[in-house]
């Protein structure tokens, strides 16, 4: 097993997805963050799947908020 501290801002990004679209956190999946445990990560949800009633669909399309992903969730 291999860990780190960007797997933390990892669970973070999943936490606040979920959040933001009213499902618990298990539901949210693929969440990459890109670079270190520093202001310099980027959190990407452009690949994260959500699944809602049980069917999947891609986070950007379930927030439908661009201004929020580009935003408030990057900062």
């Amino acid at each position: 097993n291999f860990t780190a501290m960007t797997r933390l801002d990892q669970n973070r990004a999943q936490s606040q997805l979920a959040a933001k679209i009213g499902v618990p956190v298990k539901d949210v999946k693929n969440v990459i963050i890109w670079g270190n445990h520093s202001s310099t990560q980027f959190p990407d949800p452009a690949n994260a799947v959500v699944t809602i009633g049980g069917v999947q669909k891609p986070v950007p399309a379930a927030i439908n908020d661009d201004e929020y992903l580009k935003g408030a969730f990057v900062t």
